[in-house]
């Protein structure tokens, strides 16, 4: 009798792993069929979207630090929009004038990177998938010195945004495609920007790619993500 609910619970459990397995292979073919690849015009419009709103943070970081707000103070939270808005909640963010998307602070609202079709939806379980991510953690080859620099930047776009990201920037590669640069991944909670500047890694973004080097905006690809990235404050 024993041995018949053993064989029982084991038929369950196996059932119960296939279906996971099912749904999970299910959507990823979903997303895979439904990919729609952006016209080059679309793809320029989006481009300079994010091109734009990321000098327009840039500045606003700027006027900030000239106000006497200190680089490890800035606050990119930014609460009621989307979920998990808490990333880049520290204790510099409990007064107004140092978050950037508030009117006693950086005084401009935030923006979503893109169009949603400017964004691969193979990625779409991404933590940073369709948001602004802001990092302390990586250097940029050639900006600066060798410390990490405050970043901004957006995961898992298409390629055809990627290339026009390049495009509108003149960054034309040898190969005529996208620059293939590999940066090594800090722990989770390093790539937050919570008010602290990382160590200096081995691996930096921009060493892999000549058409990268000393670029303070730009899209590569890493792995299989397409990620633009944009220098807030050289260090």
């Amino acid at each position: 009798m024993a041995h018949k609910k053993f064989k029982f619970i084991g038929l369950g459990v196996f059932v119960v792993f296939a279906l996971i397995v099912f749904v999970t292979l299910k959507f990823d073919l979903y997303y895979k069929v439904t990919y729609k690849e952006v016209p080059h015009d679309k793809a320029i419009a989006y481009a300079k979207q994010m091109i734009g709103y990321s000098m327009m943070v840039e500045r606003a970081v700027n006027k900030m630090l000239e106000n006497g707000i200190d680089e490890t103070q800035l606050c990119f939270d930014y609460d009621g929009i989307g979920k998990n808005t808490d990333y880049f909640e520290h204790d510099a963010c409990m007064d107004p004038k140092n978050q950037v998307f508030w009117f006693d602070g950086g005084q401009i609202a935030y923006q979503f990177p893109g169009h949603p079709d400017a964004h691969d939806p193979v990625h779409h379980t991404g933590r940073s998938y369709k948001r602004w991510w802001f990092n302390a953690a990586m250097p940029v080859h050639n900006i600066g010195t060798e410390q990490p620099e405050l970043l901004m930047s957006v995961n898992y776009l298409k390629k055809e945004v990627c290339l026009a990201i390049n495009e509108l920037l003149g960054i034309t590669p040898e190969d005529e495609d996208i620059p293939s640069d590999t940066s090594s991944r800090p722990s989770l909670e390093a790539v937050k920007f919570h008010g602290i500047f990382g160590e200096p890694l081995e691996n930096i973004i921009g060493d892999e790619a000549a058409s990268l080097d000393g670029r303070h905006t730009a899209c590569r690809r890493t792995g299989e993500n397409y990620q633009f990235f944009h220098v807030l404050i050289a260090r």
